[in-house]
């Protein structure tokens, strides 16, 4: 193998690798919340799973009130953020992946929050989002605005401003 040869190898390889990651490279500059730091997010419908004679059963309403979720210090660069208004010493892993936004809670008690929200619009100003409760208590007494079942919101997502 000549010189040449190999410095044209090594050229196509180098622009095949620079041609792969400047979609993803784009796609996390073209996100609306690369540059976020807050979030504040409402969900209206609830679905949950509950456990009965052995199998699941599953029941979907109108969350009333309103289940309201908001995150502060907002990185998605750095991977970090705050639950505003957040108890205890919660993880807050953020990942910022094609153009989603995607913020995982987790807290000692073992209950593991998801919410993820999508980089397109629900209405102006607004982004179409889904917050997940996976969480069990072995009880069979359900508290309202206690979470001691499986729980999936739907719902949307504002940045705001700090």
């Amino acid at each position: 193998m000549t010189f040449g040869s190999v410095t044209l190898r090594l050229t196509c390889a180098f622009a095949l690798g620079i041609g792969l990651a400047a979609p993803a490279i784009h796609a996390q500059q073209a996100s609306p919340f690369a540059e976020a730091t807050g979030l504040s997010c409402t969900f209206t419908v609830m679905t949950t799973g509950n456990w009965a004679r052995g199998t699941g059963e599953p029941s979907m309403k109108q969350s009333q009130p309103a289940l309201s979720v908001e995150f502060n210090a907002l990185n998605a660069m750095d991977g970090s953020a705050n639950l505003k208004g957040g108890t205890g010493n919660l993880l807050i892993t953020v990942m910022l992946l094609g153009g989603n936004l995607h913020l995982v809670v987790t807290n000692p008690g073992g209950q593991v929050y998801l919410t993820s929200i999508s980089a397109s619009e629900s209405r102006p100003g607004y982004y179409k989002a889904v917050h997940t409760r996976h969480e069990l208590t072995e009880t069979a007494v359900v508290i309202p605005g206690y979470t001691s079942r499986p729980e999936q919101y739907l719902g949307e997502c504002a940045i705001v401003k700090q």
